[in-house]
């Protein structure tokens, strides 16, 4: 990024079969540059977290990281592989996994203060030994965050997706999330409450009940979303029905 000028349009194009471990991560700290992986499949660029770090964390605003392969970390408990802390950030085909081993990420994705506007489109990630906490998590008040069209499966003990804060006006749609974890909340928004729009996700969980895999908290307002927690059935549109 030395190389590239701030809010101009630049492109940082990483290329196809680049592979490297990170033991001190990588900090984004240039406004309104693209860094895109080139190639495709897992001829994607790939990143790998070899400490208990967050291995990309943005801070410069209008940041978009694209196209990027974070395979399993190396080191335990390592914190994330991307944090969002500055505004109007895009994250935008990633491929991540959570754990191959008894190693295994907290987070994949944390939003801090400061990370407003946040798009989170068209990623995929996989977890399926260890559990991690989250997919992704709203650590921050953050205003407006978009995740939308994400395909999300694995073993998370928190949800695929919670909040730590009153997130505002958050839009979350299109996704297709799994929690294989028994007894666990597929989304949660109890702890802050967040506020903005659900719908048209599809939610697979191993809760008790199948309305328990939402946790919805007092601010968000949900519209079809489907739910389901045992294998070989349909979903169910949760949470219940306006009636009033």
């Amino acid at each position: 990024q030395s190389v590239a000028t701030a809010s101009k349009g630049d492109i940082v194009g990483i290329m196809p079969g680049h592979s490297e471990t990170l033991t001190t991560g990588i900090t984004l700290s240039k406004a309104g540059i693209s860094y895109v992986g080139l190639g495709q499949g897992l001829l994607r660029p790939s990143i790998q977290t070899g400490a208990a770090i967050d291995a990309i964390s943005i801070t410069a605003a209008n940041v978009t990281l694209s196209n990027i392969n974070f395979p399993f970390t190396t080191v335990d408990e390592a914190t994330a592989y991307v944090n969002v802390a500055a505004a109007g950030a895009t994250l935008s085909g990633l491929r991540m996994i959570g754990s191959t081993t008894s190693i295994n990420a907290v987070d994949m994705i944390t939003v801090a203060s400061g990370g407003d506007d946040l798009i989170v489109e068209n990623c995929v990630a996989y977890n399926t030994v260890t559990d991690c906490v989250s997919w992704l998590s709203l650590e921050a008040a953050v205003a407006r965050p978009v995740i939308r069209n994400n395909v999300i499966q694995g073993q998370f003990s928190t949800g695929v997706l919670m909040d730590e804060a009153t997130a505002t006006l958050a839009t979350i749609t299109g996704n297709i999330f799994k929690n294989t974890k028994a007894a666990t909340a597929v989304v949660t928004f109890t702890t802050g409450n967040s506020t903005g729009v659900m719908s048209f996700n599809h939610l697979s969980g191993r809760h008790t009940t199948i309305a328990s895999n939402i946790v919805a908290g007092t601010g968000m307002d949900f519209f079809e979303n489907r739910v389901v927690e045992e294998a070989a059935l349909n979903g169910a549109i949760l949470p219940a029905a306006d009636t009033d």
